[in-house]
């Protein structure tokens, strides 16, 4: 593979299991489990995009973004690729904060009674290098 240098950011979101198994119980568990994740996925995805990141792998609920660095290619797009290491990591930490701002305590099925609430959580680690 080529090897490029970056910034990597890991989503993993949890709750998803506690929200499958109470909606598997549902008639319209599958639809209703549909609906909330293109919902929260399409809010992640619109954060990640805000900050120049690029989704490279689902993994159920959890995902890997990157920041790839490369002087070059940034003088071409204006920035969007990112000229340095430092800005690399610091758009994935902005993003980071952003998501967590926004989708943290996720309320994936609401009730009158808090606890019964399925709240989805984002736990998230950045990295950088080659």
């Amino acid at each position: 593979g080529n090897r490029r240098m970056g910034a990597i950011l890991f989503s993993d979101a949890s709750g998803f299991t506690a929200l499958t198994e109470s909606l598997a119980k549902k008639d319209n568990g599958a639809e209703v489990l549909c609906t909330i994740l293109n919902k929260f996925f399409t809010t992640m995805i619109e954060i990640i995009t805000k900050f120049g990141g690029d989704v490279i792998k689902f993994s159920g609920d959890a995902v890997s973004i990157v920041w790839i660095v490369d002087p070059l290619e940034s003088e071409k797009t204006d920035g969007f690729v990112c000229p340095s290491m430092e800005v690399a990591v610091l758009r994935a930490a902005q993003c980071s904060e952003e998501m967590h701002h926004v989708l943290h305590d996720y309320v994936a099925v609401d009730h009158e009674d808090p606890a019964e609430r399925l709240l989805l959580q984002l736990h998230m680690g950045i990295g950088c290098g080659q």
